[in-house]
């Protein structure tokens, strides 16, 4: 990565970030801090950090389609947030 810090221990510590990145299920799942909050992430990692690269967009395309096909409505359109009838719960 261009630094004397960077060696297979770190190497790994950022793969194990992106495992775990990739596999967290959050108890809300909102446009900027849910599934697609996370998605953003591994892609910017798979873009600025070559030894992780396909993982973490792997890992990005994944999770994204997973979101996309959960916040789908048979018309078409996309729910990106919950709702409960007469409430509109919106994340800090």
């Amino acid at each position: 990565m261009g630094s004397e810090l960077w060696d297979s221990q770190a190497e790994q510590e950022v793969r194990t970030a992106v495992a775990t990145t990739a596999s967290e299920r959050l108890a809300a799942d909102h446009l900027c801090c849910g599934r697609f909050g996370l998605v953003a992430i591994l892609r910017t990692i798979s873009g600025r950090c070559q030894a992780v690269a396909d993982q973490a967009r792997e890992a990005a395309q994944k999770l994204e389609a997973e979101a996309l096909a959960d916040a789908r409505f048979p018309e078409g359109r996309f729910s990106l947030f919950g709702t409960q009838a007469g409430s509109v719960v919106l994340p800090g």
